[in-house]
């Protein structure tokens, strides 16, 4: 149910994910450009929705920028124990989602399997 009190806010998730030892991976956008918004959208579909956007100067992204001091500002993408940001977020963007996509299709083997 939305709204009820255990449902986590916003301000808790990414405490909430990092602390978990979530595998859900996080891109932080530039969410007043208009490309870069279209572009993680496309994102979050190439990851097949696994993929969590949270758009720059947004209080969640605060809190992953201060757990990596001076990466502040930038465009980056959080999984796991893993961080990339700026330019390096390209590549490591693909090969996240061919791990996606190569763990999903191994899930759907098994099941036609069965």
């Amino acid at each position: 149910m939305i709204g009820s009190p255990d449902t986590p806010r916003p301000a808790g998730m990414v405490d909430a994910l990092l602390s978990s030892g979530s595998e859900r991976p996080i891109l932080l956008y530039r969410g007043s450009c208009p490309k870069c918004r279209l572009l993680s959208r496309l994102a979050v579909i190439a990851a097949l929705g696994v993929l969590r956007r949270i758009p720059i100067g947004s209080d969640e992204a605060d809190r992953l920028y201060r757990r990596h001091p001076g990466t502040e500002g930038q465009l980056a993408l959080f999984h796991g124990d893993l961080m990339a940001t700026g330019p390096r977020v390209i590549p490591f963007a693909l090969l996240l989602f061919i791990r996606i996509w190569a763990g999903r299709l191994t899930k759907e083997k098994k099941v036609e399997k069965c």
